[in-house]
C-alpha cells in the first residue's frame, strides 16, 4: 500500500482542509459560532492498537476546484491496519434544520426547507466523494462501514414530510379563486421540483448519495447549564468560525463517541 501523507494533530494549529492523524484516544471540540450562540460537538476518539483516526474539518479533495464545491463540517476516518478496517463518518452541524413555520403556505416558508435539505445533501455527497479519493489509496482488501450524520437542535420528521406532502398538493390543486396565488407558488417551488422525493427519504433519516442509500445518523444538541452563556473568548477551541469576541453566547453541545467496534452501532450517535 501507498504511504499516505497526513498531518500530525495539533489543538493549537488546526486548519480547513488538512487531513490530520490521531494516533492516541483524545477528544476534539469542534465548535461553529454565531452571533448569538454556538454550537460544540465534542468528539471522543477511543482508538486501539494498532488503529488510528483521520481528522478535517470542510475537507476537499485537492484536485477539486474550491468554486461550486460544497463541505461537509468534518470528515472522520478510524483506520485499523491489523484488521484491515475502515470506519467513516462525515456529518454537518445545522443549528435547528426543522426551524421554519408550520404555515407552509407562507411566503418562502416551503423554500427555507428545500433549499436546506438540498444543500445538505450537496454537501454530503461533495464530502462523500473527496472521502472516497481517500479510501482508494488503501489496500482493496481493506473494508469500510460508512456513516453520515447531522447534528442540529430538532429534527421533526413530520414537518418535513408536510413539506413533501403539500408541495405535492400545490401541483394537484386545479385552477381557483385563488389561481394566482398558486401560481406564485408554483413558479417559486418549480427548481426545487427533484429535491421532494429526497425530502420524503430525510423525514425518514435516509440520504441518497452517489445513487447509495445511507441511514442519517441525528445527534441533537442540548443547551448547556439552563441557558447558561460564555464569554466567546473562554473557548479555546482549535478549529471555529468567526463571531463578535464582545458577546456572549447560548451554548449548546452534543458528545460523540467514535471507535470501530461502534462502528456499526446505533449508540454512535447517543
Amino acid at each position: 500500500m501507498v504511504e499516505i501523507r497526513f498531518d500530525k494533530y495539533d489543538p493549537e494549529k488546526c486548519s480547513n482542509n488538512v487531513l490530520y492523524r490521531i494516533d492516541e484516544n483524545t477528544t476534539i471540540r469542534f465548535t461553529e459560532e454565531h452571533e448569538h450562540h454556538k454550537e460544540i460537538v465534542f468528539l471522543h476518539f477511543q482508538l486501539e492498537n494498532g488503529q488510528y483516526a483521520v481528522y478535517a474539518n470542510e475537507y476537499r479533495n485537492p484536485l477539486v476546484v474550491k468554486r461550486g464545491c460544497k463541505t461537509a463540517d468534518v470528515l472522520i476516518l478510524i483506520v485499523d491496519e491489523r484488521e484491515k478496517r475502515i470506519f467513516s463518518f462525515i456529518f454537518d452541524v445545522k443549528s435547528n434544520i426543522s426551524a421554519f413555520s408550520d404555515n407552509l403556505l407562507l411566503e418562502n416558508a416551503m423554500i427555507t426547507p428545500l433549499k436546506e435539505i438540498r444543500d445538505f445533501l450537496e454537501q454530503l455527497e461533495d464530502t462523500l466523494k473527496s472521502k472516497n479519493a481517500v479510501i482508494a489509496l488503501y489496500d482493496a482488501d481493506y473494508s469500510e462501514t460508512e456513516n453520515i450524520g447531522i447534528v442540529t437542535r430538532n429534527f421533526d420528521t413530520a414537518k418535513f414530510e408536510a413539506v413533501a406532502e403539500m408541495y405535492d398538493k400545490i401541483y394537484r390543486e386545479n385552477e381557483t379563486a385563488n389561481s394566482l396565488t398558486l401560481s406564485k407558488l408554483r413558479n417559486s417551488l418549480r427548481p426545487y421540483g427533484n429535491i421532494v422525493e429526497r425530502v420524503r427519504q430525510f423525514a425518514r433519516k435516509e440520504v441518497k448519495l452517489c445513487n447509495k442509500t445511507y441511514r442519517l445518523h441525528t445527534c441533537l444538541l442540548k443547551k448547556d447549564d439552563s441557558g447558561k452563556t460564555m464569554p466567546l473568548s473562554a473557548d479555546p477551541s482549535a478549529c471555529r468560525g468567526h463571531a463578535d469576541e464582545n458577546k456572549n453566547q447560548i451554548i449548546y453541545s452534543t458528545n460523540i463517541r467514535l471507535s470501530i467496534e461502534e462502528a456499526a452501532s446505533d449508540d454512535l450517535l447517543p
